[in-house]
């Protein structure tokens, strides 16, 4: 189960991480426009929480079930998003900074 296709498109200003509460906050560029979205952990599901400021519109958040595992990675200039599905394979996401 991929993540919102928006994720692969996206600059990426700043990726941070609390593990301690499970969640991570990924700050984009778009349009000149900084949003931060979140994405959290609540027992076994992932809820993507995104922030459409000056859209004018309102989603609801993308959720994920049956998240066992995700983690963040930092390399030069580029995130990896760690994310494992029950009976899934175990998928990483990759974002460039802005």
């Amino acid at each position: 189960m991929y993540l919102n296709h928006r994720f692969w498109d996206n600059m990426v200003e700043n990726i941070k991480i609390n593990k301690d509460e499970d969640y991570i906050v990924v700050k984009f560029w778009r349009d000149g426009i900084v949003a931060e979205d979140k994405i959290e952990k609540i027992k076994n599901k992932l809820y993507v929480y995104y922030n459409y400021t000056g859209y004018g519109r309102n989603y609801s958040p993308a959720l994920i079930e049956d998240v066992e595992k995700f983690d963040l990675m930092e390399k030069g200039n580029l995130f990896y998003i760690k994310l494992k599905v029950k009976n899934q394979e175990e998928r990483i996401y990759c974002y460039e900074k802005a």
